[in-house]
Parts: C-alpha cells; structure tokens; sequence
C-alpha cells in the first residue's frame, strides 16, 4: 500500500474526532482554534488527493505523447530539451538519451535561443517549414509549430514543438508535378500531330486534317497556320480535308475563321479533299466559301497553287 492510501484511516478518523469537537464547542472558547484544525485537515486531505491523482495523470500525459505521430519536444528558453515524445526519437533517429539535455538547434538548426525572440514576439508559429536533421545527418523538410508555454505569471518559460515530416508529400507534389509536365507535353506534341503543317513547295503549305475537328482543333488550326504563314512567308495555305468523315458546324465557323485569317495576311486559302457529303454538309451549314478555291483532291489543290 503506498504512503497517502495508509494515511486515509487516520485522516478520516481525525476528522471525524474533530468535527464531534466542533459541535460541541460550538458556542464555547477556543472553538476558532478547532475551525483552523478543521481547515488544516481539508487542506492535508486536498494535497493527498492531489497525490493520488498524479500518477494517473503522468501516465495519461505519457500515453498521449507515445500515440502521437508528429515529433513533440519541450525546450526551456535556453534552448536545452526537456521532453521529447517517441516519434521524435524516430523521426530523428535518436534515442532519449541523445535527445534529452541535448540543444534544439542539434534538431532544427535555425532554432536556437537567439532565434526564439522571433518566435516569442509572435506568440508562437503554426506550420513553417523548417528543416530537421537526423542522427545520420539527412536533412528532412518539417513542417513545424511552436507554442511558448507562459508560467502562472504569464512569463514565458519554454517553447513546445510540434513537427511533422514532409518528406513523403513533398515526393508526392514532385511526382505530381512531373506528371503535370509530362501531360503537358503530351499534349503539345499532341497538339502538333494534330494539326501538322507542312512546307511542300516554296510559299506553299499544307494542313492536312484527320479525324474529327471540334472547336478547340480549330482553333489550334487557325494560330498554326497565322504562324506558319508569317514565319515561312507562305502565299497559299491549303487545308485538305481528306481524312474529315464528318463535319459539323463548329468545325464549319473554326474552317471559316482560319481561311479568313489567312486571308487577311495577304494569303491565300485553298480547300482540298471536299468528298460530296462534305460539301453537301458546308453547303447545309451555311458556309460561305466565296472567293475559296476548293478541290476534290490534295493534288489538284498543289498543282493550282505552284502554278
């Protein structure tokens, strides 16, 4: 049994004896003496509840600390650490004795007793990032939040630390990133199968067009072939639709708005590849292809434009 459990018999008889002593010295002298002894055991009988509780709030602060997954250190204000719970020790790879009474800065070099002013006259941070160096000496990105713990007085007495690795979000927002480049490329290079212009004779190119062509296709069309005929000083751009099975009218409003773009450059626009339910389709839709040379074929279109 320990020491408080075999001094509450003879509190609580004590008290008792008392309290009888009261009752009958109610009224009489010295019954101001008996208050004070009265107070004096509430007094006794708080402290050895007090100290009963403790262990169970040691080991309640103790299992909170071990289920925690982010590294946790208490540090006074001079920078030696007082506490530091088990994910701390594997995070950084150190035991307590490598840990306890050792300097902060040994875990985050750019927190030392000269840089907690800093910290103190914010009250604190919350999710900076910091670097932790292990016992092996790898550096790691941490995300880190300190609290100044105050004493009673509301003077400041020691930091607490909380941090978390990032090591594994950083590799994830670095392959998510390669992966956004990679699509990226993917599709330029997409973009410029898609849309292929090619140089066939001196101020003449060709784009050919295969499969559908939305809107977006369209409007790829019409920068490249602004492009094209400026860079390369093209006199006759021909789009050949050949290998279009099917067209609709946003494909018809983006044909139209390339053929006059190029037109506007002083060149001039050729259309190829026209196979009857294709004109019919432009005819339907309402396009206007006055002053547009058409062809039913890529080649007749290159022989009228390098004559």
């Amino acid at each position: 049994m320990d020491a408080p459990s075999q001094l509450d018999a003879p509190v609580a008889q004590l008290r008792e004896r008392l309290r009888r002593l009261a009752t009958l010295t109610a009224h009489a002298p010295g019954s101001a003496e008996v208050a004070e002894a009265l107070d004096a055991l509430d007094a006794l009988e708080a402290g050895l509840s007090r100290q009963r509780s403790a262990p169970f709030e040691t080991s309640y602060l103790n299992n909170i600390l071990s289920s925690m997954s982010d590294l946790l250190i208490l540090a006074g204000l001079d920078g030696i650490i007082r506490i530091a719970n088990p994910a701390a020790r594997k995070l950084t790879g150190r035991g307590p004795e490598d840990l306890v009474g050792q300097r902060l800065s040994l875990i985050f070099p750019d927190l030392s007793p000269p840089d907690f002013g800093d910290i103190l006259g914010r009250d604190g941070v919350h999710d900076e990032e910091r670097v932790c160096v292990t016992r092996s000496g790898e550096v790691l990105p941490a995300s880190l939040s300190a609290t100044v713990v105050r004493d009673a007085t509301g003077r400041p007495e020691a930091l607490l630390c909380v941090a978390r690795d990032l090591s594994e979000s950083k590799r994830i927002e670095e392959e998510r990133h390669q992966l956004y480049e990679a699509v990226q490329r993917q599709e330029i290079l997409l973009e410029e199968l898609s849309t292929p212009l090619l140089p066939i004779a001196d101020g003449v190119l060709v784009a050919p067009l295969v499969g559908p062509v939305d809107a977006l296709r369209a409007a790829r069309l019409t920068e490249a072939l602004l492009q094209d005929v400026i860079t390369r000083h093209a006199r006759v751009a021909i789009v050949d639709l050949t290998g279009v099975r099917e067209i609709a009218a946003e494909t018809v409003a983006g044909l139209m708005r390339a053929v006059q773009a190029v037109r506007l450059l002083g060149a001039r626009a050729v259309l190829t590849g026209l196979r009857p339910e294709v004109a019919r389709s432009l005819i339907e839709l309402g396009a206007d292809l006055s002053g547009v040379p058409t062809f039913g074929t890529l080649q007749a279109g290159i022989a009228h434009a390098v004559r």
